[in-house]
């Protein structure tokens, strides 16, 4: 290992680095032929929600310390002390070579424990052995379920989304204070188990659609009380079947309980459009990068009762904490599409509030300019209502990922009317029906009553071909084959492993086929297939 100086996260006086040579041992100045075995602070967590659970429930702030030293160090060798003077002093036992050592920082005078807890606004700790000091930090303030740790082991600090007490520090996921982010991660499959009781069981079995009160444990943190309901429409099934499935954490016990900073859960079965379960990760990814609110997905391996019910799309829930990501103001209305914009009255049928107070009198606008004729004015008119840039961008996205169930249909899409700009923007929804059917082999297909309304302006239409051109453009800068290819060979235990999905591995296979075919050439096709218009 080549030498490296600890980085020192402190507003104290400056003091001279210590430094960790390539033995494996630490060079104290001031201290006259002093070599100490290399042990250092690895991790830090001031503020545990949702990272470690104690048996009896609590989950306590921790420390990790590492030994990046070839040699066993007697743990009754180390002392760790905060700013307040208060020292956790060694026990019993020796801390092996790559060995991590845990401690709760709860207070408690019991071994594996320390006597202080740490300081989530920022706590000064000092490590060392044999009465040496040999590591310090300063780990400033840190949010809720977000560690400071060294990555890798031992290496420079980094916040990280991705605590990992007791075992090897990650890479991935690093400098980030969100903690939801770490919820959604390629690569990484959390494990969630759901206990019903009978009377639950049973009314689910009657009505899925009702919510229910289960115990659920995800990633080792037991939640004994959450609210559980099935989800879909086409993906839609029973409880004896590969359900999808809704959580709320608050609906049942107490309040404030979260995961990550995540109060809702949506767990997605992948039983219709896409056997590949990649499809919501990459087109979401691509709206994101596109400028498009749309939520962040990963993975999870879901059982009930203890049965197992295999792989599922972890995807982020549009909800009030989504809404405060994408916009200053997430006290608007978010509707879900339900239809169109069929006529000034009763608009709301088509549409379903989840969000905000309902005003009904922008849909109606709306729908008010549609009716007319597609006029310079007109189209003016309907952009001091919806976002046309945005909403040109979106459906631009829909056309570029081949999403013919959005709002192309239209059937799977969401608009949220953001209160600053007083405009509506697009949100897409069910994309797991994407690169796998092109129905119209057309750009500019689509049966939205404000898109047909667009593109009968010519400067509408204009401004949507520019779109096209741009989102296909950064579709293959993001080289979604490589994505798809690597998240499929990753993704192929599980899939073949899941006891309850209705694919077959020749649906699978031709699915994965199309899919990289779409992506390879539907984007270029798209760019060509302007410029002939042009």
């Amino acid at each position: 290992m080549l030498p490296f100086v600890l980085l020192l996260l402190s507003c104290a006086p400056p003091v001279a680095p210590l430094l960790i040579s390539g033995d494996g041992t630490v060079d104290v100045p001031g201290v006259d032929d002093s070599t100490l075995p290399s042990v250092v602070i690895n991790e830090v967590m001031a503020d545990n929600a949702s990272t470690l659970q104690e048996g009896d429930g609590s989950r306590p702030d921790w420390v990790e310390l590492y030994n990046a030293s070839d040699a066993d160090v007697p743990l009754a060798d180390l002392s760790l002390v905060d700013e307040g003077g208060d020292a956790w002093k060694g026990e019993t036992g020796v801390l092996e070579p790559g060995g991590h050592l845990l401690l709760r920082a709860d207070e408690a005078d019991i071994e594996g424990h320390t006597p202080f807890a740490i300081g989530k606004d920022g706590e000064h700790l000092s490590l060392s052995v044999r009465g040496v000091e040999v590591d310090r930090v300063f780990t400033g303030e840190l949010p809720t379920d977000v560690a400071l740790a060294r990555v890798p082991d031992g290496g420079a600090w980094h916040p990280t989304v991705e605590p990992t007490p007791g075992w090897m520090n990650l890479a991935a996921g690093t400098d980030s204070s969100d903690p939801r982010e770490g919820v959604f991660q390629d690569h990484r499959v959390l494990q969630v188990q759901f206990t019903l009781s009978d009377a639950s069981y049973s009314a689910l079995s009657r009505d899925g659609r009702t919510q229910v009160e289960a115990s659920m444990t995800i990633d080792g943190i037991w939640y004994p009380s959450v609210g559980l309901s099935l989800k879909g429409s086409g993906s839609y099934q029973a409880i004896t079947g590969k359900s999808a499935f809704k959580v709320d954490l608050n609906d049942f016990g107490d309040t404030g309980a979260e995961f990550r900073g995540l109060d809702h859960l949506t767990f997605n079965n992948g039983v219709t459009w896409d056997p590949t379960w990649t499809h919501e990760y990459i087109t979401y990814s691509l709206f994101r990068e596109i400028g498009i609110p749309a939520p962040r997905v990963g993975w999870a391996r879901i059982s009930l009762n203890g049965a197992d019910y295999g792989l599922y799309m972890n995807v982020e829930t549009h909800d009030h904490d989504w809404l405060e990501l994408w916009f200053q103001d997430p006290e608007g209305d978010l509707w879900e599409g339900q239809g169109d914009f069929y006529s000034t009255t009763n608009v709301e049928t088509y549409f379903h509030l989840e969000c905000g107070a309902g005003d009904v009198s922008r849909l109606e606008e709306v729908a008010g300019i549609i009716a007319g004729s597609a006029t310079d004015l007109n189209v003016e008119r309907l952009g001091q209502v919806i976002d046309l840039d945005e909403f040109m961008t979106y459906m631009a996205g829909e056309s570029v990922t081949l999403h013919w169930d959005g709002y192309e249909s239209p059937n799977n899409y969401r608009m949220y009317f953001d209160p600053i700009r007083q405009k509506f923007w697009w949100i897409p929804t069910g994309v797991d029906y994407t690169w796998s059917y092109n129905w119209s082999n057309d750009p500019w297909y689509g049966n939205g009553n404000v898109f047909e309304f667009c593109l009968k302006n010519e400067g509408c239409k204009a401004l949507f071909d520019e779109k096209l051109v741009e989102v296909a453009g950064i579709a293959n800068e993001m080289n979604l084959m490589a994505t798809f290819q690597d998240l499929t060979d990753w993704l192929e235990p599980e899939i073949q492993t899941d006891p309850r999905t209705p694919h077959s591995e020749r649906t699978i296979n031709d699915a994965r086929a199309k899919a990289l075919g779409y992506m390879e050439s539907w984007p270029d096709d798209v760019i060509r297939r302007v410029g002939l218009a042009d």
